[in-house]
Formats: structure tokens, sequence, C-alpha cells
């Protein structure tokens, strides 16, 4: 109904129960004075309320900031859209009005669900001009409730006063009377800067509840943002930087189902294990329903990698949660004979060692260094024998040396070739009587 006159100082919208022309039911009303509807934003913001849409808001207390919302601030930037008629016109509303509204196609919008990841491109929500996503929502914690909304705003068609083409990100929380709140990083006041657009190269983070919205790029209508939805899989163990007790050769992968996601919505998990960080080349690559693995055949003084994703029944794929841990060496072989400080009368020796627990199951080898030099570089006064896959080797030529009859040796835990020890050295000497 519009008005000649002001009659409380208040354009209004909203609906109420009567009987019109013999129909009872709920009607859209708006009382419009005249500078209600001298500026048409006015007119669309209260037309809004009769449709049953709420103010939105930024998160400052304030019901008439969210420069992004027609049902909200309606006056911001409006030397930019003004019509000789109609006045200042008024911006599109948010994608969750929209959405409340039933204005979206099945195919327009996308559930996120807990535990998930996508990369999605997001069209522009005024004058969309392809059939890509126009909205975006992330349920919190599973809530139906409390969610996140993330849409594509830019400069065209009713949208021109807005302050410029970004991604916006709304906090939904149903229970409030102005439910959509616009999510400002840097807390101001200022729901028109920066700190509300999030553009290419920003990411958004919610690490309470593992939340993130990573913008990727910007497009001609849009932008390609990739959000996550929760973690992966929790309490991975080993945990992340663990060293192994020495002499472990196998470790018990175990981890537990993502934060807020039951039992029943997981199908099974991909298990990777490599010694690369970025996961290249594979030593494990399998998928299983339990939450543990044992991963054998690990090698002395080595890093390893591995990560889990779930598999969920609807078919959706989860995110990797990542960990690592790494080796030590194993000790060093155990000398035999001859023992420290023993005597030997005769040039021609066996030596004798154990080996020591942790060892790999195969590809390693012993290093046996004998000589005068208790430094061992002196390549003169040491002689090394590499390759060795027994636990003793004998030798006829034991050098005695001019100034020592002291011979040293010690023996190591190596690769076939020689690049990677698998332990340290234990040393000997005894002496040639």
């Amino acid at each position: 109904m519009m008005f000649n006159a002001v009659l409380d100082n208040y354009a209004w919208g909203g609906s109420s129960y009567m009987k019109l022309d013999g129909v009872s039911k709920t009607w859209s009303i708006t009382y419009e004075p005249p500078w209600g509807y001298s500026d048409i934003t006015v007119l669309a913001h209260e037309m809004g309320h009769g449709f049953g849409m709420p103010h939105s808001s930024g998160n400052y207390g304030q019901t008439y900031d969210n420069v992004w919302d027609v049902m909200s601030d309606t006056w911001t930037n409006c030397s930019l859209s003004t019509d000789t008629t109609y006045g200042c016109r008024g911006q599109h509303t948010i994608a969750y009005h929209k959405d409340r509204l039933g204005w979206f196609a099945p195919g327009e919008k996308l559930t996120l669900s807990v535990g998930n990841f996508a990369t999605v491109t997001l069209e522009q929500l005024a004058l969309p001009q392809t059939s890509n996503y126009k909205m975006v929502k992330i349920p919190i914690r599973g809530s139906s409730t409390h969610f996140y909304t993330v849409e594509v705003r830019r400069k065209t068609g009713y949208d021109v006063k807005l302050p410029a083409a970004a991604v916006i990100i709304h906090d939904v929380d149903t229970s409030r009377s102005r439910p959509a709140y616009v999510v400002d990083a840097d807390g101001n006041g200022n729901t028109g800067d920066a700190g509300a657009m999030w553009v290419a190269g920003e990411k958004f983070t919610d690490d309470i509840n593992q939340i993130s919205v990573q913008i990727d790029s910007a497009g001609a209508t849009g932008f390609t943002v990739t959000i996550r939805n929760g973690g992966g899989p929790t309490s991975l163990s080993p945990a992340d930087g663990t060293a192994l007790a020495q002499g472990k050769t196998s470790s018990s992968l175990k981890w537990k189902l993502p934060l807020y996601v039951s039992k029943k919505q997981v199908s099974s998990y991909r298990v990777q294990a490599s010694t690369d960080s970025g996961f290249g080349s594979l030593m494990i690559d399998k998928y299983q329903s339990g939450t543990s693995l044992t991963w054998k055949g690990l090698l002395p003084d080595m890093s390893y990698y591995w990560r889990v994703q779930p598999i969920y029944k609807d078919g959706s794929i989860g995110t990797w949660s990542s960990s690592s841990f790494h080796t030590v060496m194993t000790k060093a072989p155990k000398l035999g004979a001859p023992g420290n400080y023993s005597k030997q009368k005769k040039e021609t020796v066996k030596f004798t060692w154990s080996k020591p627990t942790g060892t790999p199951s195969s590809g390693y080898y012993y290093t046996l260094q004998y000589g005068t030099d208790n430094t061992f570089t002196d390549v003169g006064q040491t002689t090394t024998v590499n390759n060795l896959l027994k636990t003793n080797y004998s030798t006829l030529s034991i050098p005695t040396g001019t100034l020592t009859n002291t011979i040293f040796w010690r023996v190591k835990l190596t690769n076939s070739d020689w690049t990677k020890d698998y332990s340290g050295f234990e040393t000997a000497h005894y002496f040639l009587r």
C-alpha cells in the first residue's frame, strides 16, 4: 500500500492473516510512505519482508550494515545505480535468502557435507551467464540450522552498486532474528571493504570446525573455490614426527573417524604410504574397512609418510589426513672375535660379529674395516671390505705396520651401494704378539 504521507516515520513490510475478497490466508503486505516508493530500493527491501525474508547484517549488532544485501544496507553506493523515475535501485539479496525462497534449481546449489571437500566454479548471483553453481552450503558439524554459505557477487545488473567483485561468505544461524552474518575478517565494522571480500589467493578458515574456503582463481563471471568441510581422519598414530624405537622394522598405523562423522557414513578408507612426502611413488595404496594397518619392512634411519582418506557410502570422497615418522639406525653389529684388548699370535684372523636387532629383512650388507689407523682415514693403513652377507670374514693379510702392532677393526650395516648406513660402527682393537 502506498501512502501520500508519513505514517510513523517507517516503511514496513511483512505479512498478516486476513480475509480478502473471500480468501482467508496470510497475505504479504507493505506500507510505503512517499520516501519508500520514491527510491525503489526501499520498496524492494519491504517487499522482501513480505516474501518472508529477514534482515541480514554484519556481526556488529547492527541491522542495516550488510552492503551485499537489499535486505540490509539499501543505501550505500546509490550514486552508482539511480534511475530518474525510480530513484535508488536495490542490489540483489544474498544466496541464503534466494535459497530460502526456493529460487535455486537443484543443480544450482551444492551442500558440502562434513568430511568432504570440493573444487567448484561459482557463478555470479546477478545475471548468471553459465549453469555453474550459484551457492555452496557448508553445514557446521553436520547442523541443519548452522552453516556457511558461499556466493559470488560482481558489479553487474542491479549489483552494479556493490563495492567490487568477490566471493562473499555468510555465517547463517537460523535461530537468530537476523540469521545471516557477513564473514568480515578484519572485524572493523565495515562489510564493504577488503575484510569481507574474498578474492583469488585468499583463504577463509574456521579452525575450530575444520572448515576452509580457498579462493583459487577469478573467471569472467565467477570464481573457482576449493572448500573443505571438516578434516580427514583424526588421532593418527604414529603421530607426526614420531621417532620409532631403535630396531623397529614395522609400525601399526591407526586413525579415528573424521570429526563429526558417524561410522555409518563411511564405506572404506584409502591408505597410502611412501618415502616421498609428495606421495609420488607409493609403497602402500589400498582400500580397507578398518581403522588400522600394519606397515612392515621398514628400513633403519629413514623418513616415512602416510595418509588416510575416507570414502563415504554416498560415493563422495573425503579429505586426506597425513602424518610422518622416522626410523632410527639399528644398533651396530655386536663384535665377536677377535675381542677387544685380546692378543693374536697369528696375522691370519677370522673376524666375527652378530646381526643386530632391527636389521632389514633384505637389501642390507656389512662393511668391515681393519688396520693400524684408529681413525680409519689413512687408506694406506686401512682395509675396507664391502658387501659382506655373512657375519664373519677371514683374512690372511693383516697390516702390522712398523710403529705399532695394534690392529683396529669395526663393522656397520649399509645398503648395497654404500649410499645409506643402517647402523653406526662398533670398534674394537687387538694386539699382535
